[in-house]
């Protein structure tokens, strides 16, 4: 990526390597800098605020505005308890950050924690990430919930183990030129940053690229090697000539074909184990293909539970009476100029075909009646655990 030594986000000198000392400093420097960043943010001073709105972005703007919207429909629709939007509303920012990664022209920041791959390729995960929950939402109103989830994990395990996978084949597929265009480059010195690790980041070390400088198609780049070497691991001199893999389309992005001496475990931590994640997440998403979830949630009282509370809430708090019901037929009948469903021992109700489509043969209900015999709700048995009780078990005919 293109370089710029006025960036906070990294270090630039031409020592090679550094010593204990300097990576000390190095660390605190960034740490002070992070406070600083926090402090001048939350600083109540009026003169401060209008700086920080005058240095932002439109797109920055643009995205606050959506983050705040997004968090207010959070808190509107979870009061409103309506779950599966506020799921789904999470997914969507998702896909939106990962949109805005895609299409964002913005130059992409040096990050210590890096993949090495770009940021569009980044965005891409995240725009996938955000749809598996977003559809997850939207199929959860067709699907058993619990089927739902366990497909939607799978795909996530998938997705997560694909995104390192793909950040270490991409890095060796650069770095051995086997795709872009190779051309030679000097080394004119070197960015280090600080990378976290460990629970709550509570390790802090220094991660380093070379700076390059190179000609292609008669102008001159200078830029970030795209791969990190830990500390004092730099294998690239001061003044040295390598040979440097670069997109055409972008020529700032530039990996270098020196390889990087990885241990057996870096090796098995970048490929094997997110292949086992790969592996696990298929496995997870063939059992919830597979399997009747459904029966899990009833067998493990998952499902909503049908109280005389939900009922009453549902049509009032006057006499009511259930019954379970299984749909045998759906016909026509011209007499009455309406669709019946009958169920039992030849019990129906008539209704408009629109409702009559709602009904599945072979499937089971629960049926809700007032105390004149009418129907004044409907509830598939397939999505509601059923605990109600015995006084409202009565089997009254109803019609629409």
């Amino acid at each position: 990526m293109r370089f710029d030594p006025e960036s906070n986000a990294y270090v630039f000198s031409r020592d090679q390597f550094i010593d204990p000392q300097q990576e000390a400093e190095i660390i605190n420097e960034n740490r002070s800098r992070n406070v600083e960043m926090m402090k001048n943010f939350f600083k109540p001073s009026m003169g401060q605020t209008s700086s920080v709105t005058s240095g932002m972005t439109g797109k920055t703007i643009i995205v606050l505005i959506v983050v705040a919207l997004v968090v207010a429909a959070f808190i509107v629709f979870a009061k409103l308890s309506f779950f599966r939007v506020v799921i789904g509303l999470f997914g969507a920012l998702f896909v939106f950050f990962g949109l805005f990664m895609i299409f964002s022209k913005s130059e992409e920041n040096y990050s210590a924690n890096g993949t090495g791959m770009k940021q569009r390729t980044n965005g891409i995960f995240v725009f996938l990430i955000g749809t598996v929950i977003s559809g997850g939402a939207v199929l959860s109103n067709y699907l058993p919930t619990s089927q739902v989830m366990v497909v939607g994990i799978g795909a996530l395990f998938i997705i997560s183990g694909l995104l390192f996978v793909g950040s270490f084949v991409n890095e060796h597929i650069r770095a051995g030129g086997l795709v872009g265009e190779q051309i030679s480059a000097e080394c004119i010195g070197y960015v280090r940053s600080v990378a976290t690790s460990g629970e709550n980041n509570s390790y802090s070390y220094v991660v380093a690229s070379p700076v390059l400088e190179y000609y292609y198609n008669g102008s001159q780049y200078t830029a970030i090697d795209s791969i990190r070497f830990q500390k004092n691991d730099m294998p690239v001199a001061l003044g040295e000539t390598i040979d440097v893999t670069i997109d055409p389309k972008d020529p700032y992005y530039v990996t270098s074909m020196v390889k990087k001496n990885e241990g057996k475990g870096s090796v098995f931590m970048q490929t094997v184990f997110p292949m086992i994640f790969v592996l696990v997440g298929a496995g997870i998403m063939w059992f919830g293909l597979t399997h009747d979830m459904s029966r899990y949630e009833v067998r493990n009282n998952k499902l909503p539970s049908l109280t005389d509370e939900v009922v009453e809430k549902k049509i009032g708090a006057y006499d009511w009476t259930i019954e379970k019901i299984t749909v045998r037929e759906k016909r026509y009948d011209d007499e009455i100029d309406g669709w019946l469903v009958v169920y039992g021992d030849e019990k129906y109700f008539s209704c408009t075909a629109e409702i009559a489509e709602d009904y599945e043969i072979g499937k089971d209900y629960y049926l809700v009646f007032d105390a004149e015999g009418f129907i004044k709700a409907v509830y598939r048995a397939d999505d509601w655990n059923y605990e109600i009780s015995s006084e409202h078990e009565q089997s009254p005919a109803g019609e629409f």
